[in-house]
């Protein structure tokens, strides 16, 4: 009975294990049309300031990366890094960055810092609103670490970007690696988001044709990613 019990229990794993497999190696994914590929980290400098990003635009950067809290108490997004406290000088709201550029053909990487599933619903309504209102299809999307959280966003047809750990220093690296590939297999996300000295050898080997978008990377490590046809976008501090 214990061989019977051991040699179903091992083919259930494999069986599952060539079914995740086989379904990551069918993934497909819709991408992000980058205007280019080289976007600029929190705006430029300042960071996340109005005056930073106005500086990058004019430098020749299109794309937009910058940092976002969700205001509990005001229902609003928020531009920032750190977290809000009530005494700190107030952040200020994402709607007026976004009126300020309404102009300018530029895309956005927004870093949702304090997303949760408590406040994935109303930050779900918020984006929804901002899409009708400056008709940001296309232009922008939204990334967490929040797995189950930016899932419910992606569900809802918001355009999201999973921030990965590829593990590749973990010794339980075959085991986290396989734990990846089933989040990707049960996700709507456009792509992943990676630390570009994550981005090594035995990350490519399992992460491949998955859409990255690659924080953040300054000198000449930049041209490497650059040239890697499965980066959408690489981030940046060189001004």
């Amino acid at each position: 009975k214990m061989k019977t019990i051991i040699s179903s229990i091992f083919t259930f794993v494999l069986i599952s294990y060539l079914v995740v497999e086989f379904k990551y190696s069918q993934l497909e994914f819709k991408g992000f049309e980058a205007y280019n590929k080289l976007w600029i980290h929190r705006g430029g400098s300042p960071e996340n300031t109005i005056e930073g990003i106005s500086q990058s635009l004019r430098n020749g950067f299109s794309g937009i990366e910058t940092d976002l809290q969700y205001d509990e108490k005001n229902n609003l997004l928020l531009v920032g890094h750190d977290e809000i406290n009530d005494g700190d000088v107030p952040l200020p709201k994402l709607e007026t960055y976004l009126e300020h550029f309404k102009t300018i053909e530029n895309q956005w990487w927004f870093d949702l810092k304090n997303l949760d599933q408590e406040n994935a619903g109303k930050i779900i309504k918020i984006f929804k609103q901002l899409e009708n209102k400056f008709e940001l299809t296309g232009k922008y999307f939204i990334e967490s670490d929040q797995y189950i959280a930016l899932n419910t966003l992606a569900k809802e047809d918001l355009p999201t970007v999973y921030w990965i750990n590829p593990h590749t220093k973990s010794r339980l690296f075959f085991l986290r690696s396989l734990e990846n590939k089933i989040k990707l297999i049960f996700s709507n996300f456009l792509g992943i988001s990676i630390y570009y000295d994550s981005y090594n050898d035995r990350a490519r080997s399992y992460l491949g044709k998955i859409p990255k978008f690659i924080f953040t990377v300054n000198g000449n490590k930049k041209n490497s990613f650059l040239q890697d046809k499965t980066v959408h976008v690489v981030l940046t501090d060189d001004l």
